[in-house]
């Protein structure tokens, strides 16, 4: 009744009417809202988001991605504030579809992963700014989804919905390369047999689609899982091994990935942060740097720009070798070191296996000094948090759990091929499509060494990616090196 009287209320908040709408199971014992509580709260939330969106107030972006015919080079990106636009070379795509092709596209030109095999959907705690991060309410055990994150959500399932569409216009079809992947690629390439999923045919509704592909991602994770332990898929295991998490997933290998340790933070604050008084030095406050790695990685700054007491922390920043002072110049630059701890800052994780030489050394150091840990999961753990968020439901408070919605019956379906629907199944086929790339890495670090690849006489950028790099570019969002430089 208290419930019921809020949400009758004048202006309940439309934040904690969200979560009352998808209220978790695993909370039931804190709080059950009844059905007319839950009914209710996503009728005022409905309404309420078109009342505040009605004036044309909140913050608007749009992504777009184009397969252009008359596109010769594979990727081609054009920003106006905050749109973006991706357009990705049709010719390429048009000449070389077989299916190993099919899936080198999906990991070299499209979005969905990095260079260094890291999922791009993910949202990780320090993209946005400090400010941002704690405004507005925040409920207990929610998933953190951020701006940047969102958009490149928007771009994978966009790019998965177009890549599909292009191939089946032509007679060939994405899940099907995604089935010759597991049924045939795994066993022809690296010797694994019980590897196998089954997609619904594009013949079916919308819903049955999203039926199908929900129930062949837990497939998939459960044979990877079982390679895992075993070494070997029996199909006898499959019906008993449960699926709870995809941070259950393990690495093949150790020291797989390395993460934030108990003593990131406290070195990692004042070089990266954007609430960090280092980053202000007089002459320089309105350029715009977000953090002393950036001001010191763009412009010449010495130690005796600053005073006490900021100079004797930059002087334990330079014995912690995160900075370097040159000897002649005296200008502070940030060290490989200060690299590894921008990578995990910005990405959640630095595939650590990956590098060797002085990188890895740097990387080994900082693990033993507690800065860094190593996590040996087929996922890193913000990878694994967006998995869950986004396919279960027992995990974060406001997850959207696609997986346990097309699972179970959850409400009535007036219309199997809505267009909310269809957008449900594009969202899972580019999840199924980034679970398939990483258990790909994963296989490939076990049995081959992993390597980039060549397009041959045929352009990856085309100069628009140039351009809007340009853009982004300026004071304020340089500096930040890449781990590919410190091999």
């Amino acid at each position: 009744m208290v419930m019921l009287a809020y949400l009758n209320g004048d202006q309940p908040n439309s934040n904690y009417v969200e979560t009352l709408t998808r209220w978790p199971s695993r909370f039931v014992a804190v709080y059950k809202p009844s059905t007319e509580v839950c009914v209710k709260a996503k009728q005022v939330y409905e309404k309420s988001m078109s009342e505040i969106f009605a004036d044309g107030s909140g913050v608007c972006f749009s992504t777009e991605v184009v397969i252009d015919m008359n596109q010769r080079a594979c990727r081609g990106v054009r920003a106006d504030g905050l749109n973006l636009s991706c357009s990705f070379g049709g010719q390429w795509l048009e000449k070389y579809m077989d299916p190993a092709t099919v899936m080198n596209n999906c990991r070299w030109v499209f979005n969905f992963m990095d260079e260094n095999g890291l999922m791009l959907m993910a949202a990780h705690e320090h993209e946005e700014s400090s400010l941002v991060a704690i405004l507005g309410p925040h409920v207990h055990g929610e998933y953190r989804d951020t701006l940047a994150a969102r958009h490149r959500q928007s771009f994978a399932i966009l790019e998965a919905q177009a890549y599909a569409s292009f191939l089946e216009r032509r007679g060939k079809s994405l899940e099907e390369v995604l089935e010759w992947v597991y049924g045939v690629y795994f066993h022809e390439e690296y010797g694994i047999d019980g590897f196998g999923i089954s997609l619904p045919s594009k013949g079916g509704t919308w819903l049955d689609r999203c039926k199908g592909i929900a129930s062949e991602i837990e497939r998939a994770i459960k044979e990877y899982e079982l390679y895992s332990k075993y070494g070997a898929i029996e199909n006898e295991y499959l019906r008993y091994e449960q699926f709870r998490s995809f941070g259950d997933a393990s690495a093949l290998l150790e020291r797989k990935y390395a993460v934030a340790g108990e003593e990131f933070l406290v070195w990692a604050n004042p070089l990266l942060s954007d609430q960090s008084l280092l980053s202000f030095v007089e002459g320089k406050e309105n350029d715009g740097y977000r953090s002393l790695f950036d001001l010191i990685a763009s412009e010449d700054i010495k130690k005796d720009d600053y005073q006490d007491p900021f100079r004797k922390d930059i002087e334990r920043l330079i014995e912690e070798a995160l900075v370097t002072e040159d000897p002649v110049t005296g200008r502070l630059e940030p060290t490989q070191r200060a690299m590894c701890l921008c990578k995990v800052w910005d990405s959640g994780a630095i595939v650590a296996r990956r590098y060797g030489g002085k990188a890895g050394a740097d990387i080994e150091g900082l693990v033993s000094q507690g800065l860094l840990k190593y996590h040996d999961g087929l996922f890193t753990p913000d990878e694994a948090s967006f998995l869950n968020y986004m396919l279960n439901d027992s995990q974060q408070t406001n997850a959207i759990g696609l997986r346990n919605k097309y699972s179970h019956a959850s409400g009535l379906i007036k219309d199997p091929n809505a267009d909310e629907i269809r957008f449900d199944y594009y969202t899972m086929l580019a999840l199924l499509v980034s679970i398939t790339l990483k258990i790909n890495d994963e296989l490939l670090e076990v049995k081959w060494s992993p390597s980039g690849i060549d397009f041959v006489d045929w352009p990856f950028n085309d100069e628009s990616v140039y351009e809007t790099a340009a853009q982004f570019n300026k004071r304020g969002q340089t500096g930040r090196g890449s781990l590919g430089d410190m091999r």
